[in-house]
């Protein structure tokens, strides 16, 4: 998806959620090892020194999330994708 001419990977909200239910109805343990790599992503890529989570203009060039990171917490960020 690309909004102002940048790409914006706000699916992730609804991919960790799905995740979560997937592993409630099956069992299955890789899901959780799925969501468990995503909250290392966040962790690795999207926390701040002083506090919180950023987003990021593009998470499509790895290995280059400091320089793409906005100063900007997604105001869903906490209610939604960490719930």
């Amino acid at each position: 998806m690309t909004v102002d001419g940048r790409t914006a990977p706000h699916r992730t909200r609804m991919q960790v959620e799905s995740l979560f239910v997937m592993w409630r109805l099956t069992g299955q343990q890789k899901y959780r090892d799925m969501g468990w790599e995503i909250w290392k992503a966040f962790e690795r890529n999207s926390r701040v020194a002083s506090g919180g989570y950023t987003s990021l203009h593009t998470v499509l060039v790895p290995g280059t999330a400091s320089a793409t990171r906005r100063d900007k917490q997604e105001s869903f960020f906490l209610a939604e994708t960490l719930k």
